[in-house]
């Protein structure tokens, strides 16, 4: 998705024409799935006042949205109104983290953009690095106007980890613990760093299994030679009293 890049663009021209607080809002989500895979989405929102000026410039901010992604099919774009304003929302899903990286790497805005997965016996560990660079960006400060980009935009970067969070610079959800949210300094640089943990689920499940076998196979053994010797017991065991029993013997004859 070449989607933040270009967004961007159309966001620091709109803050050039439109000196309105609080103007425009946006959201990049990556939400990270247990199996690898990932869902990205960006959500963008103006206010009546922004969208009619920029209408008045000859600008249609959904039109560009939507055709940045016309021509792929594997995009889906929702629109809905919150209040004041009114957002456009494009998302994507990936089937591995090597998609993502191949897609957000490209984005000319991040310094550098990682996700992995490493996959151990028992946990497997998923790791956001990402910068978000915006020091450089040409026109997103206006000294002479006494108004800068940050005034009138308010982005989020949000990411929903799978399983534990156990380390991150963003903040939590209350709501949801596994959605870290960071907001951008449009005038500036913005860490991203998050890693999670999940369980193997399958290996602890194939672990746990081949002890029961164990177990089992080791009761069976047990039990196998304990029943063995009472049966050899029982062959090899001599009378314990031959003597006797043939005294016995003798005066039941005698008697007789």
């Amino acid at each position: 998705m070449k989607l933040p890049h270009k967004i961007f663009k159309l966001v620091i021209c709109l803050a050039l024409i439109i000196p309105l607080a609080g103007c425009f809002k946006g959201e990049f989500l990556i939400d990270v799935h247990p199996n690898g895979s990932a869902t990205v989405a960006g959500s963008f929102a103006l206010n009546s006042e922004a969208k009619l000026l920029l209408g008045m410039q000859g600008v249609n901010l959904e039109e560009q949205l939507f055709d940045l992604n016309s021509d792929d099919e594997s995009t889906r774009t929702s629109r809905w109104v919150d209040g004041e304003y009114e957002w456009v929302k494009i998302e994507r899903d990936f089937e591995t983290l090597e998609e993502v990286n191949n897609n957000c790497q490209k984005v000319e805005i991040l310094d550098h953009f990682s996700l992995t997965r490493k996959t151990g016996l028992i946990q497997n560990q998923f790791i956001l690095d990402a910068e978000f660079d915006l020091s450089t960006t040409e026109g997103t400060s206006i000294d002479s106007l006494g108004f800068s980009a940050s005034d009138m935009i308010n982005f989020r970067y949000l990411a929903r980890m799978p399983g534990s969070v156990r380390e991150t610079n963003g903040l939590k959800d209350i709501n949801d613990p596994n959605l870290l949210v960071w907001t951008i300094n449009i005038d500036g640089v913005t860490p991203i760093y998050a890693k999670s943990v999940t369980w193997n689920y399958l290996n602890i499940g194939l672990i746990v299994a081949g002890f029961l076998l164990l177990a089992i196979l080791a009761i069976v053994l047990i039990v196998l030679l304990v029943l063995r010797r009472k049966k050899s017991l029982a062959v090899a065991s001599p009378d314990l009293n031959p003597s006797i029993n043939a005294v016995t013997e003798e005066d039941s004859s005698q008697n007789t």
